[in-house]
């Protein structure tokens, strides 16, 4: 008989979570409890983001979570969150081919059936398998980008600013004044036998960012307004066999202005930004030649 769960004051869905093992679900996950409860986010064990959220939050993109809950009791725990996509149907559908294909991988002269060619396109390498990553759930990873300019003259990827979000507007779904975030551009020629020039350049996809969004490259201290001006810093020259990490920092600065009518002004601006801005998505463009000798 299955030893009955204690319930503590929260719920996972209608789950009791487990305190000590990462709690993992393959759809969203609503959390209602007796109590308060926050998104915490950690690095190297420190807590650098904490935002309260209210009962019966629901909790939508595929990523890890740290949730910080005290109960009526005043009793903290410490709670994880892993969710992720499933595949589950997949393989039952992989395996069962698979079986076929066994069952009738050679005709009556030895040759292959055409069942058993036909799996033969399948290569179950490269399908996205969800593998435990051994790095502490705490430590969240900056989302990649990567550019290959080893050949191509142009490489392009989309993002969507929300995705690269810190913890605090996961909360809302939304990018809001205060937020902040990181992505990392990997331009990457590890396959070239030449060194490369390269230039990175931009292009809106909806609607234009708020006008106190700032951006910054990790490393350097100068600001930029919007990505046209981001873009003219971020061109050089990659050696061959090699790739460089570049990060970019952005923050919806608030209450910013040099007195209290500029400020309160600002905040007009960004409270009617915010209030129309559902996501800021662009593209990245990067072009890249070889180096003439």
């Amino acid at each position: 008989m299955k030893k009955e769960e204690k319930y503590y004051g929260i719920y996972f869905n209608k789950d009791i979570p487990k305190i000590e093992k990462v709690n993992q679900y393959s759809k969203e996950v609503e959390i209602k409890f007796e109590g308060k409860a926050f998104l915490v986010k950690r690095r190297k064990g420190k807590i650098v983001e904490k935002v309260e959220i209210q009962n019966f939050h629901k909790l939508k993109k595929l990523t890890c979570y740290e949730i910080e809950f005290e109960n009526l009791k005043g009793e903290i725990y410490n709670l994880r969150i892993k969710l992720k996509s499933s595949l589950v149907v997949l393989w039952i559908i992989l395996i069962f081919i698979g079986f076929l294909a066994f069952l009738l991988n050679k005709s009556i002269n030895g040759e292959k059936s055409a069942l058993a060619r036909f799996c033969d396109y399948i290569n179950l390498s490269i399908l996205p398998l969800h593998v435990e990553n051994k790095q502490e759930m705490n430590d969240f990873i900056e989302n990649k980008y990567e550019f290959d300019v080893s050949l191509k003259k142009t490489s392009t990827r989309e993002i969507d600013l929300f995705q690269t979000i810190y913890v605090e507007s996961i909360a809302h779904y939304k990018i809001l004044p205060g937020n902040r975030g990181s992505f990392s551009l990997i331009i990457d020629a590890q396959k070239s036998k030449m060194d490369r020039k390269y230039r990175v350049e931009f292009e809106d996809l909806n609607e234009q960012k708020p006008s106190n969004m700032l951006f910054k490259i990790r490393g350097d201290s100068s600001i930029y307004q919007d990505l046209k001006q981001l873009s003219k810093k971020l061109n050089g020259t990659i050696q061959k066999f090699t790739k460089q990490d570049i990060i970019i920092d952005w923050q919806w600065a608030y209450e910013t202005g040099e007195d209290e009518n500029a400020i309160l002004e600002n905040d007009k601006i960004d409270t009617k930004q915010g209030e129309r801005l559902n996501c800021y998505k662009f593209k990245v463009i990067v072009r890249a030649e070889e180096v003439e000798k």
